[in-house]
């Protein structure tokens, strides 16, 4: 059985700031396991919301991202102005980092003598992305491609995957997960075949395979089921059941019968479930076109 997922954080957000962002669940770090699986809802993007008329943005993140050992970061900017926060707080407590978000989403002196601002065009995005070596800049202006025309972002967010930067070829594998187009699925397989030294990023790999769609990784896949790192074999787990691979099952249940790590099994238990009911409809559906008995009483 699925574990439910945790209710977002209620936040009181007042009606000038308009919410980009809003992954804050009612999780609370100090009384999880080391091994439960609510690790991996707490990531580098939690909360973002944008003042409308001044372009202040207040971010909240987790990190490390999905780490026992992290923290909520919150961070107040001026525009993209990610090196010089107007706000910066930390805080391993959920409460705590919900009242010093209210409490700057309603001080009025944080605002105070900054001009409005226009919102970035498609130019100053693609500028950022392609010129500017600050990685939070890129990184913010990933984001916010991700607002325009996808037809238009996939190709510049693809041309930068071997970026020198590890944050960078992070937050654009998540930027083309999000997007999700099957177009970009041989290409980012390519890439997940090559040397990448940050953990992170490959395990967003390994998911963002299954968020495209692309089958042909399902052989790969399978084989890492066996990765010796836990959160690897779990993406690996989650990616088969994106694409509802049913011809991995076997692999899965042997997999399954020696995963020792409880938020891997958490993974590969949802797979079976989903994957076994798959191949029940598949078979109901065989005998229904090869019996013509069963397709009368229909």
């Amino acid at each position: 059985m699925t574990k439910p997922l945790p209710p977002l954080y209620p936040l009181c957000i007042p009606p000038e700031w308009a919410v980009q962002t809003h992954e804050l669940r009612t999780i609370y770090p100090q009384t999880l396991a080391t091994s439960d699986s609510d690790w991996e809802l707490l990531g580098e993007d939690l909360l973002q919301v944008k003042h409308k008329d001044t372009g202040v943005i207040l971010d909240v993140g987790w990190y490390p991202e999905a780490s026992p050992t992290g923290h909520f970061k919150l961070v107040v900017i001026n525009g993209t102005d990610w090196a010089n926060p107007l706000v910066q707080f930390r805080s391993r407590s959920l409460d705590e980092i919900a009242a010093c978000i209210e409490e700057n989403l309603t001080n009025p002196s944080l605002l105070e003598h900054l001009p409005s601002i226009a919102e970035p065009t498609l130019v100053d995005l693609v500028a950022v992305l392609e010129q500017d070596p600050d990685e939070n800049r890129v990184i913010q202006a990933i984001r916010l491609l991700l607002e325009q025309d996808h037809k238009i972002v996939v190709p510049l967010l693809m041309a930068r995957l071997t970026d020198p930067q590890a944050k960078v070829r992070y937050a654009l594998v998540d930027a083309l997960r999000r997007i999700g187009d099957p177009a970009t699925g041989a290409e980012l397989f390519e890439r997940f075949l090559l040397p990448e030294p940050d953990l992170d990023t490959r395990r967003l790999l390994l998911r963002t395979l299954g968020a495209v769609k692309h089958r042909p990784a399902i052989p790969i896949l399978i084989d890492w089921l066996k990765n010796p790192d836990p959160q690897q074999r779990a993406a690996a787990a989650s990616s088969l059941n994106m694409l509802n691979a049913i011809e991995a099952l076997p692999a899965v249940t042997d997999a399954y019968a020696i995963e020792r790590n409880r938020q891997v099994r958490d993974e590969m238990r949802t797979v079976l479930y989903k994957l076994a009911q798959l191949v029940t409809i598949t078979n109901e559906r065989s005998d229904r076109r090869n019996n013509p008995e069963i397709n009368s009483s229909y």
